[in-house]
């Protein structure tokens, strides 16, 4: 059976715990409609087979084409809109995706893209008053010369928004190198600036295993 992620972790006696609180959910209509339509698509298109059955064995053909007609057009719709809309949420979450791998790429012009010129950064071994140029300075000695990432994949994310122009993701991303695979929990707060451009304005770790207070 599979088994979630915070299970295997808990099994290796490293689960994040109190340290990592959920992001709020977001609203029913946004998430199962525009950004996860399939599980409206399927329900709705069978429950207009089902009705298209039962009318047909009540010699009501017409009716039922009429309702599962219906449904299934809601069924299109909804598949539709959720292709053809990106949510706030979404688009967060592809900043993060950007970000995680110019991060494990060390991508100087993509990180100089995603990140803030003002931005704040918690995490042990850089200085809180370390800015945009000094986080990417370490990101180049630590992950590109002394923990070089050979690979980099995204277990879990969460987003939300805090207002028209802020937001905030949790991700937890896995790293391999030449010491490993290791896990690590992050915090990334958002702004969205006039050009449209998700820019993140704070970093902070919340959780790498055997690190006592990962944010500084």
């Amino acid at each position: 059976m599979e088994q979630s992620f915070p299970v295997v972790l808990a099994q290796f006696d490293l689960d994040p715990g109190a340290a990592v609180t959920p992001l709020p959910s977001p609203p029913f209509f946004e998430r199962f409609v525009l950004e996860n339509p399939w599980p409206a698509v399927i329900l709705l298109a069978l429950v207009g087979i089902a009705a298209l059955a039962i009318f047909n064995a009540r010699a009501k053909l017409k009716s039922g084409l009429a309702v599962g007609g219906v449904l299934f057009a809601l069924a299109g719709g909804c598949f539709l809109a959720g292709v053809l809309v990106t949510t706030p949420r979404e688009k967060l979450k592809q900043a993060t995706r950007e970000l995680v791998g110019a991060t494990a790429r060390v991508d100087r012009v993509e990180l100089d893209r995603l990140l803030s010129d003002d931005l704040s950064v918690r995490v042990t071994r850089l200085s809180r008053s370390s800015g945009k140029r000094e986080t990417m300075d370490a990101v180049e000695t630590l992950l590109g010369r002394q923990y070089r990432v050979k690979e980099h994949s995204i277990l879990e994310m969460q987003a939300t928004l805090d207002g028209p122009r802020l937001g905030r993701t949790q991700v937890c991303v896995r790293i391999g190198s030449d010491y490993g695979l290791l896990p690590s929990w992050w915090r990334v707060d958002w702004e969205l600036g006039s050009e449209g451009v998700w820019r993140a304005r704070r970093i902070e770790a919340l959780w790498i295993p055997g690190v006592p207070n990962p944010g500084g």
